[in-house]
């Protein structure tokens, strides 16, 4: 049974960091959205449970620096580590580095 939830949690991170790829490539997310880095944090966590479970230690190196990417993105964006809360609502990732929004410049 512990096999079949290690397999799940590794195809569906698997599917979630692809899936990432695809919106951010696509133009459909940014890459500073916070849901474009929640969506890596969490699916980067399911491919380290599934490495880690399996011995891969690469992979499973290579998924915890992803997720410590992710949380460094999100410490940023004020989500994470008490930090300032980010702005709520909006379009997420679309003011620039001085805070102006599109319609202002």
């Amino acid at each position: 049974m512990m096999n079949v939830v290690v397999e799940a949690a590794g195809w569906t991170g698997a599917a979630g960091i692809l899936l990432a790829y695809v919106l951010v490539s696509s133009g459909t997310v940014r890459g500073t959205a916070v849901s474009y880095q929640m969506l890596n944090l969490v699916a980067g966590g399911l491919l380290v449970a599934n490495s880690a479970y399996h011995g891969a230690l690469p992979s499973t190196g290579l998924n915890v620096a992803w997720m410590t990417i992710a949380l460094l993105a999100l410490a940023r964006a004020g989500v994470v580590s008490g930090a300032e809360p980010a702005e709520e609502g909006g379009d997420e990732g679309t003011s620039s580095p001085d805070g102006a929004s599109p319609e202002s410049r």
